[in-house]
């Protein structure tokens, strides 16, 4: 590019990577309902694995918690800090299968 104190080339500056990983653990107790029977639940969680410092602030992890009134299961998305994102019904990746009444 030429301008009025010559050309200039232009540079590109490198680009940013988050290579430095971290081993992370933490334990953290999550309240919620059950999404089934709205009775409260309350787990304790451990979590453990490497992380980027990019990853930690968007991190949201998925656990299946069966509720101890109801027995169904809940999804329960949340983060590193103990935030609860969402409560969800489980959904098997399989149908069941249901007896023809034949």
């Amino acid at each position: 590019m030429a301008g009025r104190f010559g050309s200039v080339a232009a540079r590109r500056s490198p680009p940013v990577e988050y290579r430095a990983t971290m081993m992370k653990e933490v334990q953290v107790i999550l309240g919620f309902d059950c999404c089934h029977c709205n009775q409260p639940v309350s787990v304790t969680v451990q979590c453990r694995g490497k992380l980027t410092s990019r990853d930690a602030m968007r991190l949201v992890a998925c656990v299946s918690i069966p509720c101890p009134d109801c027995q169904l299961v809940n999804q329960l998305y949340f983060d590193p800090s103990g935030r609860v994102h969402a409560v969800k019904p489980y959904c098997s990746a399989r149908p069941l299968l249901e007896p023809s009444l034949n």
